[in-house]
């Protein structure tokens, strides 16, 4: 877990900004980025990120069958590993290609044991909204990127590309709904 604090003080002072912040609530402006972050709303967010952390860290043991301390100890602990050093410390089952472990997925969806019919309206309905879903995405996508100020670049890939990520995301929802 990780969290940040940007100081823009000093700068906007030297721009001459001065920012007033009216809030409800004591706390309601902690952490904002225009003052220094004072000692106790760091040891705030310093706890809060702490928190946070031991409930990924507890996840991560119970998902991957093994004790906390060997998620702390073993799994990384926030860096990066690649592939064959993730296997290596049990923190996947195996390495694929991303269409590999779609194909996978898709293998081993199992039939709604409910009514009849019941699992495939729902696939069907869920197939539609998705459709739906991607769609409005994409012509959202292309109506803002067509919104740009003419000496911004206009990408309608850009476009594409972040409804393509939108479908995806619907297509595995989509593979767990059945």
């Amino acid at each position: 877990m990780i969290a940040a604090h940007e100081d823009l003080s000093k700068m906007l002072q030297a721009e001459g900004v001065n920012v007033t912040l009216i809030t409800a609530g004591k706390y309601k402006a902690e952490g904002n980025p225009y003052e220094p972050l004072p000692a106790e709303a760091r040891a705030n967010i310093q706890a809060e990120v702490d928190a946070y952390g031991a409930d990924f860290t507890s996840a991560v043991a119970r998902g991957r069958g093994v004790s906390v301390e060997a998620v702390r100890k073993d799994m990384g602990q926030g860096r990066m590993l690649r592939g064959d050093a993730a296997l290596a410390n049990k923190m996947v089952d195996g390495v694929a290609t991303f269409d590999e472990v779609i194909r996978r997925m898709q293998a081993s969806q199992r039939p709604v044991a409910a009514s009849p019919g019941v699992g495939r309206i729902s696939l069907e309905r869920n197939r539609t909204q998705l459709a739906a879903v991607g769609r409005i995405s994409l012509e959202r996508n292309r109506t803002q990127l067509a919104g740009l100020a003419d000496d911004r670049p206009r990408t309608p890939s850009s476009a594409e590309a972040i409804a393509r990520r939108h479908l995806y995301r619907a297509r595995l929802l989509e593979l767990n709904s059945v």
